[in-house]
């Protein structure tokens, strides 16, 4: 079993790194610096063991994107998937900072 957890806060990622790390779950809980709407992730290799968040501009040097997965597996990345997405998708107030549209988004990769 992996665990990603992606954060766009880049103040978050050294703190989530470090709990993860003083947990002993280093092996299990990959923390990337990213925003769900502007990477596409991908397994490393087989081993589904690291994944590899490319940006969007990078991972879609062509136009469409199948030829951004076919750029992916050409490096010998394997497209990413997920069982289970779970998310803190409400702003205070049930307003502001609404994450539903990331966690959708999310869905639907």
């Amino acid at each position: 079993m992996q665990v990603v957890a992606l954060d766009a806060s880049a103040a978050i990622i050294p703190v989530a790194r470090r709990v993860v790390a003083d947990n002993n779950f280093a092996s299990i809980i990959q923390v990337v610096h990213a925003k769900i709407e502007s990477v596409d992730l991908y397994w490393k290799d087989a081993s589904e063991s690291e994944v590899v968040a490319l940006p969007r501009s990078a991972a879609a040097t062509a136009a469409t994107p199948a030829a951004a997965a076919a750029t992916a597996a050409a490096a010998g990345y394997i497209p990413f998937a997920c069982d289970v997405i779970v998310s803190e998708w409400m702003g205070y107030c049930l307003l502001f900072e609404c994450m539903l549209f990331s966690v959708l988004h999310a869905r639907d990769k």
